[in-house]
């Protein structure tokens, strides 16, 4: 089976170490590796702002400038390569920094052997690969939550806003700013409903298609169909995930398709009431007619 290309630079300016690291790495029998050199500071941060390697070892003495400067300057580029900063000695200092600055590993070059780097390189490529699938995702989920033409909200465990949307704006007029810190029920314009639902969210009952008027920030009413759940986050903390569904104009369109229907219903039966007055007012007027007739006769 052919194993996916990994693209290795080592930024050094020794190149005696550079060589004794790729020698290592030629050892690594379960990668394919490509491995190459940038020998100053300044070639290694050009090719890490274009992407070339999928990961770097960083000398921390580089002339002028160190591996620390390195990471800063690759933090900002916001590129998230993975870095593994060498140093000649062990030095918990550096460790410390490098870890603080986005460092993915720290290895001391005269203890590395070809198991050391290939534990190191597999760990630090799962993680980095588990990374960005995390972000893609995280990305895909961002802009469904921006771009849905719903409502959708992020609560604390009391009902209390902490981030929506665009589409509060669209649909009540509130920024999300002007959201944040009130409560999902201040939205709500009956004040029974408002207790209710207050109480539902301490009973932490979940609804979906909960069925309210809520207000906009101008005062106009919105007939809304809310859906909420309970979710736990990272901390451990309560969260109430919810999405508000503006069905205003469908309530409107099945308001006047009833009166439409109603009208329709009334006008049949006003032309059957008609219809049948109208059939004997036709033979009263005969008879009537007939009568005048005879009348008539009688006298001539």
């Amino acid at each position: 089976m052919n194993r996916p290309l990994v693209r290795v630079l080592i930024v050094d300016d020794d190149e005696d170490d550079f060589f004794i690291t790729k020698e290592l790495f030629e050892e690594i029998p379960v990668h394919n590796l490509s491995v190459e050199w940038a020998p100053t500071f300044q070639k290694g941060i050009e090719s890490y702002k274009n992407e070339k390697h999928d990961i770097y070892f960083v000398d921390y003495l580089l002339g002028a400038k160190s591996g620390i400067d390195f990471l800063m300057e690759a933090k900002d580029s916001g590129i998230k390569s993975p870095i593994i900063m060498l140093t000649g000695k062990g030095d918990q200092q550096v460790d410390k920094q490098a870890m603080i600055h986005g460092a993915a590993d720290y290895l001391i070059k005269g203890e590395l052997d070809a198991e050391k780097l290939e534990r190191t390189l597999r760990y630090v490529l799962e993680r980095s690969i588990a990374s960005r699938k995390l972000e893609e995702s995280e990305s895909k989920y961002r802009s469904i939550f921006e771009k849905s033409r719903d409502m959708i909200f992020i609560a604390d465990a009391s009902g209390k806003f902490m981030d929506t949307n665009e589409s509060a704006h669209r649909i009540f007029g509130y920024s999300r700013e002007e959201l944040v810190g009130n409560y999902i029920y201040d939205l709500f314009e009956n004040e029974k409903d408002k207790l209710l639902f207050a109480d539902m969210i301490a009973q932490k009952i979940e609804v979906a298609d909960y069925e309210k008027v809520l207000y906009s920030k101008s005062g106009i009413k919105r007939n809304c169909l809310i859906a909420t759940i309970f979710q736990t986050d990272a901390d451990g903390n309560e969260i109430i995930y919810g999405v508000i569904h503006d069905i205003t104009k469908r309530r409107k369109a099945e308001n006047d398709l009833a009166t439409a229907e109603k009208l329709a219903v009334t006008g049949r039966v006003v032309r059957m009431i008609g219809h049948e007055i109208r059939n004997p007012l036709t033979n009263i007027n005969l008879s009537l007619e007939q009568i005048e007739s005879e009348v008539k006769g009688m006298r001539s």
